[in-house]
């Protein structure tokens, strides 16, 4: 009886360890999941200039079929670690990668290069500075 109690106790002391070395309720991976779904722009400036009202100007003159949608710029975070975004002036063309999570920072990855962002709450704010030109923009879970 007390062979069968101390391997039940050490089964249970193994269990226990390993669910404690799980991800946990705060792990990346449950970052993750919760990141899953579409995030639409909200924001885009380019050297403080807001180019979402120019591409909302420009909208008004163009051709019908032509008009800006904001809802066609989006980031597209599924499961397993991959995504799909969407872009202006590409057409039905998106561009696909994977992404990974750490702490407060999504890096997105397509073709070897990475671009990284912010989680805060439901919105990933990405912010890059090249030659010169500063962009930040600001994506949002509907």
């Amino acid at each position: 009886m007390k062979r069968t109690l101390a391997i039940i106790l050490v089964l249970l002391f193994s269990i226990s360890m390993l669910a404690g070395c799980s991800n946990g309720g705060s792990g990346d991976g449950d970052k993750v999941a919760t990141l899953t779904g579409k995030y639409t722009i909200v924001s885009w400036e380019v050297d403080g200039q807001d180019w979402l009202e120019f591409f909302e100007m420009m909208s008004e003159m163009a051709d019908e079929g032509d008009e800006f949608n904001r809802d066609d710029i989006y980031i597209d975070f599924q499961s397993g670690g991959k995504f799909t975004m969407a872009m202006i002036d590409e057409g039905e063309e998106t561009t696909e990668g994977t992404f990974t999570v750490g702490g407060n920072t999504v890096t997105l990855t397509v073709d070897g290069e990475d671009l990284k962002g912010t989680i805060d709450g439901k919105k990933i704010i990405i912010e890059e500075e090249e030659d010169g030109v500063s962009m930040k923009m600001v994506f949002e879970k509907k």
